[in-house]
Parts: C-alpha cells; structure tokens; sequence
C-alpha cells in the first residue's frame, strides 16, 4: 500500500466589499441645496467615524452642496458635522449608515438658517413746533433690500407703527416707500 501525503492547496482571493457615504445639505425651510440670504451650504465640515468611533474620513461641503466619502470598508459608521457653513447653525445630530453593499449611500442633512427678527416702529411728528410730540404712523410701507440690490420683502406698518420680519443671516437695508402725505420719507 502506498499513500501520498501531498496536499493541494486551494488559493482564494477574497475583496473586501467597500462603499461610500454621499451628503446632501439643504435648507431645512426649504428642502432645496440652495442656502438663504448671504449664507451658504458650501464649507462645512464633516467626520465619518467607524464603529469603534475612530475618525476615517473627513469630507467638505462643496459648490453642489455635497461631499462623499472614500471607499469605507463593510461596516457600521456614524457622521458627525464638525464645523458649519457660514450663515448656518452647527447640527449636532448624528447620522448612522451600513455599508454593506458597493453603492453610495445617500444621507441627506437638513440645515437651519440663522434668522433675526427685527422691529419696526414708524413715528412722525413736527418737531419744529418745540412740542416734542410724536404720533405712531400706521399703514408706512418699507422695502428690505439685500446685498444684491434685490428688494426681498415689503412690510406695512399697523395702526400703532408696527412692523416685523424675520430675515436669514446676511445684510440688509430698509427704504420706506410710503407714507403720510406732507411729511419727508
């Protein structure tokens, strides 16, 4: 009896299955890639983290309004917004994929613009008399006018002067339009 003890072996080349995480930031007003005001989407910093929370990857916002990451291998992940875009409050939720497959995942990430809200109180009276005496000036119409020279809002005031707006994050001026008749704009 003869036995031969040589073996085969069997060489298998396994890849490891990898895929990516893609952003998407929109407005959260809006639900559109378009920022509000003089604010922008662009810039924003994000860090994708393993399951042992590590940093493997850190992605920017760019002109379309997103960022992917590399290839990340099969395994669970967490994204985290580490720095905001100008005009735009920091989000502070963390977002959780699987890759599992060889896709790009699509995470999309609502925004909140900061906003002010500004008063208005319309006055007129005539000084020149020495009374001092002022009345609120109803009905006074204005015009909010952005950095583009776009006028972006019209406000009126009510019967006691009164007049708000909220306005996203940028520059603006205030030009009355109208007003009572005989008295300077």
């Amino acid at each position: 009896i003869t036995t031969d003890y040589s073996m085969s072996y069997i060489t298998s080349k396994e890849t490891v299955i990898k895929g990516q995480i893609k952003i998407t930031k929109v407005d959260s007003e809006t639900n559109l890639p378009i920022p509000q005001g003089e604010a922008t989407l662009v810039g924003a910093k994000y860090g994708v983290y393993d399951s042992k929370n590590n940093l493997v990857d850190t992605i920017i916002i760019g002109e379309d309004s997103t960022a992917t990451t590399k290839l990340l291998p099969y395994g669970k992940y967490t994204i985290r917004e580490l720095e905001n875009s100008t005009g735009y409050y920091l989000n502070t939720e963390v977002y959780k994929e699987t890759i599992t497959e060889k896709i790009t995942y699509p995470i999309t990430v609502k925004e909140d613009v900061i906003k002010n809200r500004f008063e208005f109180y319309k006055f007129y009276g005539n000084l020149d008399n020495g009374t001092g005496i002022i009345y609120a000036e109803p009905n006074a119409i204005f015009e909010i006018i952005n950095n583009k020279n776009e006028v972006v809002a019209t406000i009126k005031t009510d019967k006691n002067g009164y007049a708000t707006i909220s306005l996203p994050y940028g520059n603006y001026q205030v030009k009355q339009k109208s007003g009572l008749d005989d008295y300077k704009l």
